[in-house]
């Protein structure tokens, strides 16, 4: 092999090398999501008060320009949230509680070699219905020992008036009638008796 022909294969196998080197950093150059909360698929017992999406290096933000945009949406409808980057971190508050349901969460965000970058992640908020027992306990129920007491507790409103004597009472529900015939049997009773005291006196 003559020094011609191995300075053309040494040539060639650099070319190559420096190829697959540039081929390389072309493909790890954009931004790639690492990891998020909840997780891609995951299903949550309670509503998430944020959610998060991590990416592999610090995202840039363009001034005068939205340089992350966030769509929370589920079954088709979006839903109002908020988003901020900080670092490599996108940070995603809902405006209202999550209901049961699958949701989906997009963005775009401006990758560290300035790039726009995309990714979503899916997930599912399943919370157990309250159960009826769990309802019941939070209910007060009074003890036996408050209403004994409570029975007990002298009450401030005043109190009525004393009820009448029973000959008060009796008097009361007679027909007057009844007392005009007890008072002639009562008059006839004593003319009867003055009569007789009379007749004794004569003899």
């Amino acid at each position: 092999m003559n020094i011609r022909t191995m300075t053309q294969r040494l040539a060639a196998g650099a070319s190559i090398a420096l190829l697959a080197s540039f081929g390389a950093v072309a493909a790890n150059a954009h931004d790639v999501l690492t990891g998020s909360s909840p997780k891609n698929g995951a299903t949550v017992a309670t509503s998430p008060k944020e959610l998060t999406m991590t990416f592999s290096a610090e995202l840039q933000k363009l001034p005068g320009a939205d340089s992350t945009v966030a769509a929370l949406s589920s079954e088709g409808k979006k839903l109002d949230a908020t988003a901020t980057t900080k670092g490599n971190t996108v940070t995603v508050v809902p405006e209202e509680k999550l209901a049961n349901g699958d949701y989906t969460l997009a963005v775009r965000v401006i990758s560290s070699d300035g790039h726009p970058v995309e990714d979503s992640i899916a997930f599912t908020v399943d919370a157990p219905a309250a159960s009826p027992s769990a309802e019941a306990s939070q209910t007060p129920v009074s003890s036996p020992a408050a209403s004994d007491a409570a029975s007990e507790t002298p009450s401030d409103a005043p109190s009525e008036a004393p009820a009448q004597a029973p000959v008060q009472n009796l008097g009361a529900g007679v027909n007057p009638i009844v007392w005009i015939i007890i008072a002639v049997v009562v008059a006839g009773g004593l003319v009867a008796v003055l009569v007789n005291f009379a007749r004794n006196n004569k003899k």
